[in-house]
């Protein structure tokens, strides 16, 4: 639990950080189109944005391009207004940023920034939950090569020497700040307009604090810190100007798009689909600490794996988590425990069979109806048909490790319409644990209870042939059974 509370605040932060990064890379390039800065050249890049992000953005001034001596300057700039939001919708903007670009012989520009500052800001519109957001970087400058080919990603690299975010909602506040962030991404077209992109983001120095505000829950505000925070992802075969047609024709629409053009906003997203052929992503926390009122938790490392196809018919998804050198303070435990708690671990899992091409068109389906169209139950029930459909299974493996023993386990499951499946279990042993329970059993009477739980799991193992206790598990939750090495417990187990 300690583990996943850590990676759910430290993701959040990161997940506040990374935007600006990402937007400031994808506005670090532009499509060639001049052999010099003319105005005539300027036109032509502006015109090349309004077929990809919309004539609408453009007019309003989203992006400017003018010709400067031997370069252009493409400044960015963006806010609820330029979005078309109502006033009293959301408040949003970023930037201007400005950035150098320089046409080269192959038509490609080669680009230059660098700006003292890059801001984002977010307040919720009037009526809803509030919630304000504002994210500072400080001495950013980046470099690279566009090709129009693979717009809006090019190869390209930004650094900014520090990074803050600041989040206020009626839940919680949440104050971060980085050191030194840098961004590195390469793409490379393919056909159809698709294009593999391969992103490295990495920061340096997290310190994060959270402010709960629950006053039924009165609690200190929690300290977070990471040395290092290093991301990597790859997307293959991304249907890149298929979205980019989607976004120019919702920015057209002023994002609100009404009956009549309904059946071509369907398509247009449908046409998007499955989005990519393949996603990878990891990310790693290297020696994370997290300040409680015992004292300071510490992990060595925490690494995080997504594997994903896109929005097909069967679908593939792995998530794998694993963690190193867990450190608890001095009385954050009894003594007696300290052994059971584990230093390292590692769970894997796999969805497999899941229809996420139906699920995504009927979210699509939905997304564009009218407003009071929509029926939730009738959504709901959509797509749990479509989950069905596909017969999805979760396979799993883990391991844990600890000072008193170790414990490995792996297995697999349908998750519709019941769980059925079967594990697989081992231990190197339990003496120590056994030992633990005893000696707590002196002074915790219902440490009795865990002494003849572990001797009950104790006559349940098999003893493989490396020495390991096993127990070979299957269950099912429709007949209420489970079974451990041949054993049957539950209101629906065998009667001897």
């Amino acid at each position: 639990m300690a583990v996943s509370n850590i990676r759910h605040r430290v993701g959040r932060a990161r997940r506040g950080l990374v935007p600006a990064a990402a937007l400031a890379g994808l506005f670090l390039a532009a499509p060639a189109h001049a052999a010099t800065a003319t105005p005539a050249g300027a036109k032509a890049i502006t015109d090349g944005f309004a077929r990809y992000f919309g004539r609408k953005l453009v007019d309003r001034g989203v992006i400017t391009v003018t010709p400067k001596g031997d370069h252009y300057d493409l400044t960015y700039a963006l806010d609820g207004a330029k979005l078309g939001l109502p006033a009293d919708g959301p408040q949003f903007q970023f930037g201007p940023v400005t950035v150098q670009l320089t046409q080269k012989d192959d038509g490609s520009y080669a680009f230059t920034a660098s700006h003292p500052s890059i801001d984002v800001t977010f307040k919720s519109p009037k009526g809803a939950e509030p919630l304000e957001f504002a994210e500072h970087l400080k001495n950013c400058s980046g470099n690279g090569v566009f090709d129009f080919k693979s717009m809006p990603f090019g190869n390209q690299a930004m650094a900014c020497e520090s990074v803050t975010v600041a989040m206020r909602s009626s839940v919680e506040d949440v104050d971060a700040s980085m050191g030194k962030l840098t961004y590195v991404s390469n793409a490379k077209p393919g056909d159809d307009g698709v294009v593999d992109v391969a992103m490295t983001w990495e920061a340096v120095d997290l310190v994060e604090t959270v402010t709960v505000k629950d006053p039924r829950n009165p609690m200190p505000p929690i300290a977070i810190r990471s040395d290092r925070i290093h991301q990597e992802a790859t997307i293959a075969g991304f249907h890149n100007t298929r979205l980019l047609d989607v976004l120019a024709f919702f920015a057209e629409h002023d994002f609100a798009v009404g009956s009549a053009y309904r059946t071509e906003a369907q398509v247009k997203l449908k046409a998007a689909l499955p989005i990519w052929q393949g996603l990878k992503g990891d990310i790693t926390y290297s020696n994370l600490s997290v300040g409680t009122p015992k004292g300071i938790v510490k992990v060595a490392s925490v690494d995080s794996q997504t594997v994903s196809t896109g929005a097909v018919k069967n679908a593939e998804v792995g998530m794998n988590t694993s963690f190193s050198g867990l450190e608890l303070p001095d009385g954050m435990v009894p003594d007696w425990a300290a052994p059971l708690v584990p230093k390292s671990g590692v769970v894997n899992l796999k969805l497999t069979g899941a229809d996420f091409d139906t699920m995504a068109n009927q979210l699509i389906e939905t997304f564009v109806v009218p407003k009071g169209e929509v029926k939730p139950d009738a959504l709901k029930s959509a797509f749990l048909a479509s989950f069905l459909g596909g017969s999805p299974h979760l396979a799993f493996e883990q391991s844990v490790t600890a000072p008193a023993f170790d414990l490995k386990g792996q297995g697999e499951t349908s998750l519709m319409p019941s769980q059925q499946g079967k594990a697989s279990v081992s231990a190197s042993s339990l003496d120590g644990v056994m030992t633990a329970f005893t000696n707590a059993a002196s002074t915790m009477p219902n440490a009795q209870q865990g002494v003849m739980g572990i001797a009950f799991l104790k006559g349940l193992a098999k003893t493989g042939p490396d020495g390991r206790l096993t127990w070979d598990i299957g269950f099912d939750s429709a007949s209420k059974t489970v079974t451990v090495n041949g054993q049957s417990f539950g209101p629906g187990a065998k009667k001897p």
